[in-house]
């Protein structure tokens, strides 16, 4: 079992070296059944960083709430996992008519690696692709780093006192951006595949069987629609906690 795992492994590596030529770390679409996982991430965020992230500070049954309440039919959820297939990263893409309004937390630890850039190029290729025309973030003026995110992604910022909202104008779906969606909905599934044939590995080694859950949600191609379904408001994601400022 040594030499499949270390054959697991480098495809694991090789997995990831794809999702670097493309620019970006493999971002992958959440379903209603990681609502644990999301919650756990979102738990692990330290005081400051949940005030970053949410605008104010607020405690844990704030944050279950809010998880709970996320409608996963109306709005997008994507996440990044570390080696070991931790949560280390998740946007809450929400809807709201016409719009959508992004949310973003990154734990300490994997900041510096473009995380929050990859999530936040993720969120507006699967808006545009579904025919949104606006996206909006809510941070607050000290998160220094999501405002460069804004206006490096050329957002228009209107400053509200302590609060900055930032909105980005969606060019329509194109060929070339259905590709592109569909493409990284590719490297999700042969991501997940290597993660679920390594661990299931290592648990035979161990003397059980064992997969990662479900193949993630979404990874398919993409169906574009030329106009954005019906939706009531979504739930705020109410703010955005940021990686780094590297592209």
């Amino acid at each position: 079992m040594t030499v499949v795992t270390a054959t697991l492994a480098t495809a694991t590596s090789a997995t990831t070296a794809a999702a670097s030529a493309t620019g970006s770390a493999i971002v992958h679409p959440l379903s209603a059944s990681r609502r644990p996982e999301i919650l756990e991430h979102l738990l692990r965020l330290a005081p400051e960083d949940r005030r970053l992230r949410f605008g104010v500070a607020v405690p844990d049954a704030t944050i279950a709430a809010y998880v709970d309440r996320i409608d996963f039919e109306r709005d997008a959820v994507f996440g990044v996992h570390d080696d070991a297939g931790a949560l280390v990263g998740v946007t809450h893409v929400a809807r709201c008519d016409e719009a959508v309004e992004l949310g973003l937390s990154v734990h300490a630890g994997q900041r510096g690696r473009g995380l929050a850039q990859a999530m936040f190029r993720r969120a507006i290729l699967h808006a545009r692709n579904r025919g949104v025309g606006e996206l909006f973030m809510h941070c607050l003026s000290e998160n220094a780093v999501m405002m460069h995110i804004a206006r490096k992604a050329g957002m228009r910022i209107v400053i509200d006192g302590a609060d900055r909202d930032a909105s980005l104008a969606l060019p329509p779906a194109t060929p070339l951006s259905v590709g592109k969606e569909f493409y990284e909905g590719q490297l999700v599934l042969l991501d997940w595949a290597l993660r679920a044939s390594l661990a299931g590995g290592r648990n035979e080694d161990a003397g059980a069987g064992g997969m990662l859950g479900d193949p993630p949600p979404g990874a398919s191609p993409c169906s574009v629609q030329s106009s954005p379904p019906a939706a009531s408001a979504a739930p705020s994601p109410s703010g955005a906690l940021s990686d780094d400022p590297s592209p």
